[in-house]
């Protein structure tokens, strides 16, 4: 009777200790991309208000002082899908998202212009990551593209 009770005692236990441990992690499937594209420019000093975060922690290291919000998009994307974006001028930004690789998501990136690839990069985003790419000249300054990425 006794071994009957502490087997009972041991499965409770048990029974508790699986209940308080989190559930396991589902793996993602979706990367929600967030983009920004920003101009750039060595004069004027205006700083687009939506951009103060940016500029406060790149303006150190980039050789801008004005930054302008031309366009902020988010999109989903599943694994081996594409998308494309018009972006500053007669410029197309087009992604490829190919997967997931352990922490990582492998975003491949093209700029066509009047159709011809004019860039090409693939970045491995982390989980609510984000890189910044300065791409080609813009008018009087520069495009930088922020891609962020979140796994869903």
């Amino acid at each position: 009777m006794l071994a009957k009770m502490y087997g009972v005692a041991i499965l409770f236990s048990t029974l508790i200790m699986a209940a308080a441990l989190p559930a396991p992690v589902q793996a993602a499937s979706i990367l929600q991309v967030n983009l920004q594209v920003i101009k750039a420019e060595a004069g004027g000093g205006r700083v687009d208000p939506k951009l103060r975060d940016f500029v406060e922690e790149l303006k150190p290291v980039l050789n801008f002082t004005g930054f302008t919000l031309l366009e902020s998009l988010q999109f989903d994307m599943m694994q081996n899908t594409s998308y494309e974006a018009p972006i500053a001028g007669e410029r197309v930004l087009k992604f490829h998202f190919t997967g997931f690789n352990g922490p990582h998501a492998r975003l491949e990136m093209d700029i066509w212009e009047k159709g011809r690839r004019t860039f090409n990069t693939t970045v491995l985003l982390v989980d609510n990551g984000s890189v910044i790419i300065g791409g080609p000249p813009l008018d009087t300054g520069m495009l930088l593209l922020r891609v962020r990425g979140r796994f869903k």
